[in-house]
């Protein structure tokens, strides 16, 4: 390793670095805040009714189904302590987010390089860190978009070498997504024998921690099985196979780099450029973030938004010093660059800005092949809202957990949406799923069904599913009647007489 290199050399002291990050903040919230007006996606909805329901004593695993660790769980439920459920905290957590990486980025850049360089990473990192290419607002909030500020934390605690917050903030990124997991041995390298003690205790600390609390509240088994068990399975839905993964790859990596070339130009130019060992760091990054993609292995839109932060970090330390001989072409470049992402963010800014009523904007958000619409979930919600009382309880079966925040309901099983009783369960413990579900039906006043809705997940829509599963079926004829029909939902009310029935029994 080079001793003059202070991002390798343990020991070594960093010059003390002014961090602009209240101009950085102000240029995230100029370039990403305006997403705060946009409609929530599927995942966004499920993870906010966890994050509302949690503050109601429902907690995530324990009482309501998910599969996601529960570092995202944890920061949608401080966004609903923010907005009530409203849906714009997200966005704002995510633009603050986005900030402070680029803040802690210039930060790491600036105590190796010199202002300039240290600029240009952040620069490009705002620029493209949230660029359209990686799904726009269907990946807003989503988990990849807060690991950013974990790992840039992790290197930031690295080149002070304080590496026990260093392993707390790279835990912070498994909490979001373990699938992160080759990030581990990057920092471990890096730490070297003086230093993996401390990172290791970083990561174990707050586990155990975390293992204690799902202990005492009785959610652990349930993560387990949740977190682990069934996205074993999950994993192999809609999976790429592997014999075409490679053109996939291609086909996903030519995406990313016409919708966000700054970044993927001026990181690999960085990496190219820079002499051995020294940009190994932020190769190894990359590789970590390449890894959590290939495991993942479902390709999908924002599952690559972390291979931009190694991308600006290679370009801030390794560019050639002598482009800035010439700064005012490097500015030139870099805007002409950043045009295709920037004309892919004024497109989404204007299907959002674009003149029209509420529901004209509302109609523009759609995804799939039309199977979820911004639209169809906010009007079914408000039409249920309508004929509810606030302390009814909601089923819906489909995708589109948006509609128990449209509503102001609470789900009314712990099956927030019809994939894992449909798809994502082994046959045994869907069946107990299934009578659960049976069993919580007398409670249980509203009943929405979807039709036209299948997705990548799910290859059929959720009305024929309903009809495969006869102890549902059945439930649905006998107990429920037909209120309404809007767009592709059907509204169903308990009977009067089920209840009554229910009760006598």
């Amino acid at each position: 390793m080079h001793s003059a290199d202070p991002m390798l050399a343990p020991g070594a002291t960093a010059p003390r670095v002014r961090r602009p990050t209240v101009w950085l903040l102000a240029l995230a919230a100029l370039l990403l805040g305006w997403r705060v007006l946009e409609p929530l996606g599927r995942d966004q909805s499920v993870f906010y009714v966890l994050g509302r329901e949690a503050w109601h004593g429902r907690l995530p695993y324990r009482d309501l189904f998910e599969h996601k660790p529960p570092g995202i769980l944890l920061i949608y439920a401080f966004a609903a302590l923010l907005d009530g459920a409203d849906g714009w905290a997200i966005s704002v957590l995510d633009t603050v987010a986005a900030g402070l990486t680029a803040a802690l980025l210039f930060d790491f850049v600036s105590r190796l390089r010199d202002r300039r360089a240290a600029w240009l990473a952040a620069f490009v990192y705002l620029a493209c860190g949230r660029a359209p290419c990686f799904g726009g607002w269907w990946a807003t909030g989503q988990p990849e978009a807060f690991q950013d500020l974990c790992v840039i934390t992790a290197l930031c605690c690295g080149q002070r070498h304080r590496w026990l917050w260093a392993g707390v903030a790279m835990w912070g990124a498994l909490l979001l997504k373990f699938t992160y997991i080759g990030l581990v041995p990057v920092l471990l390298l890096w730490a070297g024998r003086s230093g993996a003690l401390p990172l290791l205790a970083g990561l174990a600390l707050p586990t155990a921690l975390l293992v204690a609390i799902g202990a005492v509240c009785g959610a652990l088994d349930p993560a387990w099985q949740a977190v682990i068990g069934f996205n074993i399975r999950h994993a192999q839905v809609d999976a790429v196979p592997w014999p075409r993964l490679p053109k996939a790859l291609l086909r996903g990596g030519t995406r990313v780099l016409t919708g966000a070339p700054l970044a993927v130009v001026a990181g690999l130019l960085g990496l190219f450029a820079a002499r051995q060992p020294r940009k190994w760091l932020p190769l190894g990054v990359w590789l970590a973030a390449c890894g959590q993609l290939l495991l993942q292995r479902k390709l999908w839109l924002w599952h690559w938004n972390p291979l931009i932060l190694p991308l600006c970090l290679a370009a801030g330390l390794y560019l050639p010093r002598a482009l800035w001989r010439r700064p005012r072409w490097v500015l030139a470049a870099a805007l002409l660059l950043a045009v295709p992402t920037g004309l892919g963010t004024a497109q989404e800014v204007a299907r959002r800005l674009a003149p029209g009523n509420r529901v004209d904007v509302l109609g523009r958000y759609v995804w799939g092949g039309g199977d979820f619409s911004a639209l169809e979930v906010a009007a079914v919600g408000l039409r249920v809202r309508a004929l509810a009382q606030p302390d009814d309880e909601l089923l819906v079966w489909g995708f589109e957990p948006g509609v128990y925040l449209s509503s102001g309901l609470s789900p009314g099983t712990r099956w927030l949406y019809d994939y894992p009783l449909t798809v994502g369960l082994a046959p045994t413990a869907r069946a107990a799923a299934v009578a659960e579900v049976v069993a919580r039906l007398p409670a249980i006043r509203w009943w929405i069904v979807f039709r036209n809705d299948a997705n990548a997940l799910e290859h059929l829509d959720s009305k024929t599913e309903l009809a495969q599963i006869p102890a549902l079926q059945q439930a649905l004829e006998r107990d429920y009647r037909l209120v309404a029909e809007l767009a592709d939902a059907a509204i169903y009310e308990r009977a009067p007489t089920a209840a009554a029935g229910s009760s006598g029994r």
